[in-house]
């Protein structure tokens, strides 16, 4: 019941934080967005949150009823026991914590376990996806691409050029989020020292000691000794 299909669907939003679903899956029901995790925090609750929330987002139109918006599913697949019970897989719903009882909002988020080894499809497939042979493996339609990208001519050529862009891809990125980062750094000090001006200028007009300006600036407390330190060395 597959509508529609995409690889690394990048979600983007102007001035928000952007995200890049692994594989983006639309069927004739559902939104999923479909992760592989090789490290732990990046399967944290809060990340899982915000890309439940931008399945929302993406589902949603101007002047939509809401009775129209379809079920969401985030699975994450993790090269370890995400929640460190043993269990292979966890679904989890929300509950009303008075009554026990499900809250059915049509979302629901799922967790593999990699480590978890069981006699299923879904062992297979764990086991499949951890092989770097395509002899080791047993599902034919994992089996097939995995030969003709990693042992043929043609193949090794394509993986070769996926991997350029994806490098190529990443040095951009990480160029944009060092401008950004040097923005919000320069800021920030840009802040501090003005607070300092501001703190040094309420001392010498009013004759305040240095807690009397910054509470006077309503700077918080938990800041105090940062810039007692801070007037001090410009004095």
């Amino acid at each position: 019941s597959i509508v529609k299909m995409e690889s690394q669907k990048d979600i983007h939003y102007p001035s928000k934080r952007s995200l890049v679903y692994d594989i983006f899956i639309i069927t004739e029901k559902e939104y999923l967005d479909l992760e592989v995790e090789k490290h732990g925090w990046k399967a944290s609750p809060m990340r899982i949150r915000y890309h439940a929330s931008l399945l929302d987002v993406d589902i949603s139109r101007p002047n939509m009823d809401f009775k129209d918006m379809y079920d969401i599913k985030v699975i994450f697949i993790c090269e370890f026991d995400p929640l460190n019970e043993g269990l292979p897989i966890y679904h989890i719903k929300d509950t009303v914590i008075e009554t026990g009882k499900p809250y059915d909002d049509r979302r629901e988020i799922i967790l593999v376990n990699g480590n978890a080894v069981e006699d299923s499809q879904l062992g297979e497939i764990i086991h499949d996806l951890k092989q770097t042979k395509a002899e080791d493996m047993y599902n034919p339609v994992l089996k097939q691409p995995m030969k003709y990208y990693k042992e043929t001519e043609g193949g090794i050529k394509i993986m070769c050029e996926i991997w350029e862009e994806i490098k190529n891809v990443g040095f951009q990125q990480g160029i944009q989020e060092g401008i950004q980062q040097g923005i919000q750094e320069g800021i920030q000090e840009g802040q501090i020292l003005s607070n300092i001006n501001a703190i040094k200028n309420i001392m010498n007009s009013f004759n305040l000691n240095i807690i009397e300006a910054m509470k006077a600036l309503n700077i918080p407390e938990d800041e105090y000794d940062k810039y007692k330190e801070l007037v001090l060395i410009q004095k």
